[in-house]
């Protein structure tokens, strides 16, 4: 039942900070009628008490939350509707700016332009304008509030609107603190941009889960719609859900002029966080932007069992997790120097026996000349019953038995990556397989690490550091790859015989043709 939140849209009216000559417009239409993942949106919003809402920047979500928060206010008597965001300035800009400035927050705005006998007498007459609080003459209220669970524990809030909540710190104990509300009757509605954090593993993905459409018919063009294993019904919005930005219809001038203010177009960090719902993105530019080309020839289909065994010899990089993954990547090199990733184990939770137990399990496991491993593991910090051991000791115990890799060795390998095997990525020495997914998202998202500020990086060099967030499989990679000879064939230099010079370099030549980890690479 909508209690007349159709009737209230056609009223409604929005303001257009871009058109200084018409700011002030309704609901964007499309053949006369209002468009229509606008009021599917609407409809998610009625039918489920908890809708989480990814989406891209510019399509309405804030008014659309500014708007129902207004029509779900004087709808019923006493309702408390809490409008949450990051800092406080942010919530009191969506509800209202107070009585002297009416048009100036969100709701506030939509209140004082509504008809007459639509709007509330009492904001309208400025006794119920405050900053960051609107109170209706039915004694419902609608205040703005910053981030954090202080914030609403306090409270029983009817509905409670949480905009950019990927991007608020506090969002998880926000969440948990107004988990008894929402059980009690209430309502939660969490919007917001792509950022890694709470609302991204709250959101899961339609991949993985089932998908639960609540209108009949398919969704538009653009808007796609999951139920989790939690229960929490998510509807993601594409900027291509508005025929005005989807180039295939009306959008393609829209386009061209809002890729524009992004350094390095469609393929930067921010144009696909921020408009293509990106998940994985962070900060900083892309550590091997090609691997964004999802039909690069370095992403090949996974090799069959008996080429792996015959033709490659194969070694593993393995990464330690706890609440993080634990990644184990084998890589494979064949004649020629080519590299492969060929199989992998990726995943958080498991205890090192479990862990053990899976690395055993690798059909090519017997196959390993070494498994190089992070050299943290060797620290004794592990309380057992016969005293004190590292990691790797434990390990040793399940049977696998690792060599310590080198500290720091991410950015040492992707200069290896970037010098010796992409230096032209349509000719590519090193391919990542199929079987490797979680190694091909993790190395296409890696990202440069950028200054704190805009005013540092203007005086400063850009850091020579990869983020650490999200790598745990390169890191197994870069163990593995920083511990083999180098891929350039330098210039032969003559030494003189019989020099300490010569001696040193015979020493060397014996030693690695004597190794048992030396395969040419």
């Amino acid at each position: 039942m909508d209690s007349g939140l159709w009737i209230f849209l056609q009223y409604v009216k929005t303001k257009d900070e871009h058109d200084a000559l018409n700011p002030m417009k309704g609901l964007p239409t499309e053949d006369g009628a209002i468009k229509l993942y606008i009021l599917t949106s609407f409809h998610y919003m009625l039918k489920h008490p908890q809708l989480a809402a990814p989406k891209s920047r510019q399509i309405m979500w804030s008014w659309m939350i500014s708007i129902f928060s207004a029509w779900f206010a004087r709808t019923a008597k006493h309702r408390l509707i809490l409008i949450q965001s990051k800092k406080e300035e942010d919530a009191h800009a969506l509800v209202s700016r107070g009585s002297k400035d009416p048009l100036a927050g969100r709701i506030s705005f939509i209140e004082h332009t509504l008809p007459a006998w639509l709007g509330d007498p009492n904001i309208r007459s400025g006794d119920g304008n405050n900053a960051g609080r609107l109170s209706y003459s039915n004694g419902s209220q609608i205040r703005g509030i910053p981030q954090g669970a202080d914030q609403v524990r306090s409270h029983t809030p009817s509905l409670v609107a949480s905009d950019e909540i990927a991007f608020q710190e506090e969002a998880e104990a926000a969440y948990v603190a107004i988990r008894p509300a929402v059980q009690g009757g209430g309502r939660w509605l969490g919007v917001s941009s792509a950022n890694p954090g709470f609302f991204r593993r709250m959101c899961g993905n339609i991949d993985e889960e089932s998908n639960v459409s609540s209108i009949s018919g398919a969704l538009p063009k653009g808007m796609r719609s999951w139920e989790t294993r939690d229960g929490i019904v998510v509807l993601e919005t594409h900027y291509s859900a508005d025929p005005d930005k989807d180039p295939d219809r009306n959008g393609k001038s829209w386009l061209i002029e809002a890729v524009k203010g992004y350094p390095g177009g469609m393929k930067s960090s921010g144009w696909r966080r921020e408009m293509e719902i990106d998940w994985d993105i962070m900060g900083g530019d892309p550590v091997f932007e090609f691997l964004l080309d999802h039909d690069s020839k370095i992403f090949t289909p996974r090799l069959s069992h008996d080429v792996i065994v015959n033709d490659l010899e194969l070694f593993g990089g393995f990464d330690y997790g706890i609440r993080n993954p634990s990644a184990f990547e084998v890589w494979g090199a064949d004649k020629a120097g080519n590299l492969y990733a060929v199989w992998e184990y990726y995943k958080s939770g498991d205890t090192y026996k479990e862990t053990a137990a899976a690395i055993k399990s690798c059909p090519f496991y017997s196959k390993l000349r070494y498994i190089k491993a992070d050299p943290s593991i060797w620290a004794r910090t592990q309380q057992t019953a016969n005293g004190i051991k590292s990691i790797s000791e434990l390990f040793s115990e399940e049977g696998i038995h690792f060599q310590p890799g080198r500290r720091g060795a991410d950015v040492p390998v992707s200069e290896r990556f970037l010098g010796d095997y992409w230096a032209e990525p349509d000719k590519p020495r090193a391919f990542i397989t199929s079987a490797c997914p979680q190694l091909r998202r993790e190395m296409t998202n890696l990202r440069w690490k950028e200054h704190r500020s805009a005013l540092v990086a203007a005086t400063k060099n850009n850091p020579e550091e990869i983020v650490q967030k999200d790598n745990h499989g390169y890191d197994a990679t870069a163990y593995l790859i920083d511990s083999r000879p180098g891929g350039r064939i330098g210039p032969t230099l003559k030494i003189k015989a019989g020099t300490i010079a010569a001696i040193e370099a015979e020493f060397r030549e014996a030693e690695l043709r004597n190794s048992n980890q030396y395969i040419g690479w």
